[in-house]
């Protein structure tokens, strides 16, 4: 009988630790399903944050497209474009003037005279060799500047004087006196060539030229040693 009991509390011992591994058997395969589950939820939810990220990136270049085809119809209506350098900023205070059918937004021009001249006082000299004509403002049958478009612009202008002669010119702009030079070539038989810049903003179809002044001399040089010239542009 006292060996009895030792042998009962060893097969009891026995049965309860072959329970306890069944237990544990069975939490580790409820644990392994558990995490299939859970991994099967980040598969599809990886699959879902796929197509979103898919989706925004079709929308966000459907966007630039339509920008692009916004700002080619811009381009294409005023020859302006909405993005871009100083000029494409500026040119939003800007009158401009179609010419031939096609919207202006570059101006310059440059002629000189074509050889010796005689003016009277306050005659336009009328430059008649064109170089750069941009814009088609300047006409070189009366020597006129007509703006095509309104803005800030540099105009420039280079009088040569004949032997023992002198010259007063004026920048006129929309019939005001706005610069005005003199070449003096009296003293010496030399000649003495003096040139004048001035910004000036011009509204478009004002009229810019230069003229002879008062008390002057009648004769105007213009060969290969010095040009009498006129240029102009558009600076903003």
């Amino acid at each position: 009988m006292a060996a009895f009991f030792p042998l009962c509390l060893i097969m009891w011992c026995l049965a309860y630790t072959r329970c306890e591994s069944c237990v544990t058997e069975s939490k580790f395969a409820e644990l392994i399903e558990e995490m299939r589950a859970l991994k099967e939820k980040v598969l599809t939810l990886e699959k879902k944050l796929d197509a979103n990220a898919k989706q925004e990136k079709t929308e966000t270049e459907f966007t630039i497209v339509d920008k692009n085809q916004e700002n080619e119809t811009e381009i294409h209506k005023t020859g302006v474009s909405k993005v871009g350098g100083i000029r494409n900023r500026t040119m939003r205070n800007f009158e401009s003037k179609s010419i031939n059918g096609q919207e202006v937004t570059n101006v310059a021009f440059y002629a000189y005279l074509g050889g010796k001249r005689c003016y009277a006082m306050h005659k336009v000299f009328i430059f008649d060799t064109v170089e750069t004509n941009v814009g088609n403002g300047y006409n070189s049958h009366d020597g006129i500047f007509d703006a095509p478009i309104t803005g800030v612009y540099v105009f420039t202008y280079t009088v040569t004087p004949d032997f023992h002669n002198f010259i007063y010119a004026e920048l006129i702009v929309d019939g005001v006196i706005r610069d005005v030079i003199i070449a003096d070539s009296q003293e010496i038989h030399d000649i003495h060539p003096a040139t004048a810049t001035a910004v000036v903003h011009v509204t478009a179809g004002q009229h810019v030229c230069v003229r002879k002044g008062t008390n002057s001399k009648c004769n105007i040089l213009s060969n290969n040693i010095s040009k009498t010239t006129f240029a102009g542009w558009l600076l903003f």
